[in-house]
């Protein structure tokens, strides 16, 4: 068991530092606060934070970093085995997450969903899910051990690599090019001109005001079906582990059938504090960038329609959480 963790924590943090998304980031017995812990330097790409606890009391901790708007997302998982899924919620670590801006908030476990990992093949299970969106700096991850335990905080969803460091973290820069020295001008002789004949002015006709162009969002039609919907944590368009199943599944039932073009339409709920307008964009184009893929040769086109088409009239959380959807449609 120590050679495996060895090996994993050298493929995690060997060499340039580059780790593949889902690859696990192993918490160290060092990493007791958020300063000596791993640092992801992209916050948004998706990471298997794993931390061991041999008694209460102890911490381990670690940082991620968000620019402004991106969507923070954090999951509490536990493999589905004993000794891990014996344990009750008050024997698992708490988590505090600190970030920019007086930001705070712990971690709660009120769940216990089933999940199977698809790429080691293991199955999970939430215990809790934050899903927010993040201001610009570095965010702290603490755990703090409640007894023997070992756990798993999911980081981000975005699929692609991501860089791991340890230690002081600087941000790249970039070299400003030099002002090249201007070549002296030769001087000129002007040549005396002719005092000029006046010409009679004339008044310019003025410019009409151009006519706006509406852009007008392409519309379900009668031979379209509906295949399915997906819905979306508030204020974010990222797509998290559940989402991106239920995708797959409307894909392969795509496939199966003889569509040919594909509209994905996004929509949010009626809160504000946000611009609606170009987060339902987001997030059809963020279903639409993810079904890309899956359904190779099928046209697909995005349309959105803000808090235009609420499919709840209420404002209850069940109400907003049922407006945050995206549709899509085959034909």
């Amino acid at each position: 068991m120590k050679k495996l963790l060895a090996m994993v924590v050298a493929l995690t943090f060997v060499g340039s530092g580059v780790a593949v998304a889902h690859q696990p980031v192993v918490l160290l017995n060092s990493d007791t606060t958020a300063a000596k812990g791993p640092l992801l330097v992209d916050g948004t790409v998706s990471f298997a934070v794993r931390a061991s606890f041999a008694k209460a009391g102890e911490k381990k901790a670690f940082r991620a970093q968000f620019q402004e708007g991106d969507a923070l997302e954090v999951q509490f998982l536990i493999i589905d085995k004993k000794p891990e899924n014996a344990l009750k919620m008050s024997q698992l670590p708490t988590l505090v997450v600190t970030g920019p801006g007086g930001f705070k908030t712990t971690m709660k476990l009120n769940e216990r969903t089933k999940f199977l990992e698809t790429y080691t093949q293991t199955t999970y299970l939430y215990l809790g899910r934050y899903s927010g969106m993040a201001k610009a700096g570095i965010y702290s991850f603490v755990l703090t051990a409640r007894g023997k335990s070992s756990i798993t905080l999911g980081v981000g969803s975005q699929e692609i690599p991501g860089e791991v460091v340890r230690g002081v973290y600087v941000a790249p820069t970039v070299s400003a090019t030099p002002t090249p020295t201007p070549k002296p001008r030769p001087t000129v002789i002007a040549t005396p001109t002719p005092t000029p004949t006046p010409t009679p002015v004339v008044t310019p006709t003025p410019t009409p005001t151009p006519t706006p162009v509406v852009t007008t969002i392409p519309q379900p039609t009668a031979q379209m079906v509906k295949v399915g919907t997906v819905y979306m944590a508030t204020g974010s368009y990222s797509l998290n582990n559940a989402t991106k199943i239920t995708l797959k599944a409307i894909a392969l039932k795509i496939n199966a059938s003889d569509a040919k073009s594909i509209l994905v339409y996004g929509h949010t709920d009626s809160r504000g504090g946000v611009n609606n307008t170009v987060l339902s964009q987001n997030r059809a184009k963020a279903v639409a960038n993810y079904l890309r893929p899956l359904l190779k040769g099928k046209k697909i086109t995005v349309g959105w329609y803000a808090s235009r088409k609420p499919v709840a009239g209420g404002n209850s959380a069940a109400d907003l959480a049922k407006n945050r959807r995206v549709e899509i449609y085959s034909k």
